[in-house]
């Protein structure tokens, strides 16, 4: 009667401690709490505890044990797949960054809007002035077509 009381409780909190053990090493899904996890998962192995119990009678002891076995196996990779670990590292490294910049040379660049002062393209002249890029290289014009996404150098 004690061992029936005491197992579960110790099924639980050994669950409790590898799931927390676990959770130092890799993150586990902020959905579930580590304690719920552990009585969900003491749980129902106190039910395949019980249902070996129960079916010992009926098979042989080998076939048992393999039963028992493969059901905890299968409670193990289900609580895996529940927790959803998740491998965290930081990795500092250097990373170059490029910044492309798109200038439209259409005739509308050269419309001046209400309530302005200059073209759009003065505008955007003066905006990539103002972003004191160190490097900018402006593709050649492109001597078949206006438009430059066609042309192909």
């Amino acid at each position: 009667m004690v061992n029936q009381i005491l197992r579960p409780i110790l099924i639980f909190v050994g669950l409790l401690l590898l799931i927390v053990g676990l959770s130092k090493i890799v993150r586990i899904a902020p959905d579930w709490t580590p304690w719920v996890i552990a009585l969900v998962g003491a749980i129902i192995a106190e039910a395949l505890i019980r249902l070996y119990n129960y079916e010992s009678r009926a098979v042989t002891p080998q076939r048992a044990k393999m039963l028992i076995a493969l059901r905890l196996a299968a409670l193990a990779v289900l609580g895996f797949i529940l927790i959803e670990p998740a491998w965290v590292r930081k990795v500092k490294r250097e990373i170059e960054r490029e910044v492309i910049i798109l200038i439209d040379d259409s005739a509308s660049m050269g419309l001046i809007d209400d309530g302005q002062k200059k073209s759009r393209s003065e505008i955007g002249a003066a905006a990539l002035e103002a972003s004191k890029l160190e490097e900018t290289q402006r593709p050649p014009p492109c001597p078949h077509t206006t438009h430059r996404t066609l042309c192909k150098n």
